[in-house]
C-alpha cells in the first residue's frame, strides 16, 4: 500500500500542473476566448460518460491490474506534446485547437482507467483500514499539490527572466523553420511544465506496476441484448445510490 501512496503523490503533481490555473494561464496565453475558457472546464465532466461503460465492461473482468497501469501512462503522456505544439502549428489558434482536443482525448482515456483503478484499489485495501489509509494517502497527495503550484509557479515567473530563454526559443524556432510568429518564452515554460508532467505518467505507471491484484472472481454475464440495460435498472433500483445521488445533484449544483 506504500506504493499506492506514492503513486498518488506523484499523480497529485501531474494533475495541479496540468489542470486548473495552469491550463486555464495556458489558454490565456494562446488568445483563448470565453468560449474556450468554458470547453476546458467542461471537458472533465463531459468525459466522465465514458466510466459509464467501461464500469460495465470490467465487473467482468478477473484481472484490471496491466489495464489500469498502460491506462494511466497513456492518458498523462498525451499532454508531453503541448512543448512542441506551438511550433509544428501556423498559428496560435491550431495550437490552441489541439491543445484542447489532447485535453479531451486525456479525460476520456482518464475515466476509462478510473473504474479499473477504483475497484482494483477496493479489492487491495482492507475495509478495516480503507478510512484510515485513504486519509493518510490524501494528505500527502494534498501536499504535493500545493508544493507543485507553488513551485509550477515560480517556474513560471522566473522562466523569461533566465537569459538562455530567448537562445532556446530561437533555436526551436529554427529547428522546425517557423520565423516571425511571436512566438515568446512564456510559451516554452509551460510547454516544459507539461512535459514534465507527463513524465510523472512513467513513474506512476512504474509504480502501478509493482503493486499486487488480489484475484477476483469473474461476475456472470447477463444476457447479451438485456445486460446493459438490466445493469442499469439494477443500479437505479439501489436505495442507497439514488440517495447518493440525489447528494451529488444538489451538492454540485449549490
Amino acid at each position: 500500500m506504500t506504493l499506492s501512496l506514492w503513486e498518488g503523490v506523484f499523480a497529485t503533481v501531474f494533475t495541479a500542473l496540468t489542470q486548473g490555473v495552469f491550463a486555464v494561464a495556458y489558454v490565456e496565453l494562446m488568445g483563448g476566448t470565453y468560449f474556450h475558457y468554458a470547453l476546458l472546464g467542461a471537458i472533465p465532466f463531459l468525459a466522465t460518460v465514458a466510466q459509464v461503460f467501461t464500469g460495465y465492461r470490467l465487473q467482468f473482468a478477473e484481472r484490471r491490474k496491466w489495464f489500469t497501469t498502460i491506462t494511466s501512462i497513456l492518458f498523462r503522456c498525451m499532454l508531453a506534446p503541448v512543448l512542441v505544439l506551438p511550433f509544428l502549428l501556423p498559428t496560435r489558434s491550431a495550437a490552441l485547437t489541439a491543445f484542447l482536443a489532447l485535453t479531451a482525448v486525456s479525460f476520456l482515456v482518464f475515466n476509462v482507467s478510473a473504474n479499473a483503478w477504483t475497484g482494483w484499489m477496493t479489492e487491495l485495501v482492507p475495509s478495516r483500514l480503507r478510512g484510515r489509509y485513504f486519509g493518510r494517502r490524501n494528505l500527502a497527495a494534498t501536499v504535493a499539490a500545493v508544493v507543485s503550484l507553488i513551485v509550477g509557479s515560480q517556474f513560471v515567473d522566473h522562466w523569461r527572466e533566465y537569459e538562455g530563454s530567448r537562445a532556446l526559443v530561437e533555436s526551436v524556432v529554427a529547428l522546425f523553420r517557423r520565423t516571425g510568429t511571436g512566438w515568446d518564452g512564456n510559451v516554452v515554460a509551460y510547454g516544459l511544465l507539461f512535459l514534465f508532467a507527463a513524465s510523472m505518467g512513467l513513474i506512476c505507471g512504474a509504480l502501478l506496476s509493482l503493486q499486487p491484484e488480489p484475484r477476483r472472481k469473474r461476475a456472470p454475464r447477463p444476457a447479451a441484448r438485456t445486460s446493459l440495460a438490466a445493469s442499469w435498472r439494477a443500479t437505479i433500483s439501489d436505495n442507497g445510490f439514488r440517495g447518493l445521488l440525489v447528494f451529488g445533484l444538489v451538492f454540485n449544483l449549490l
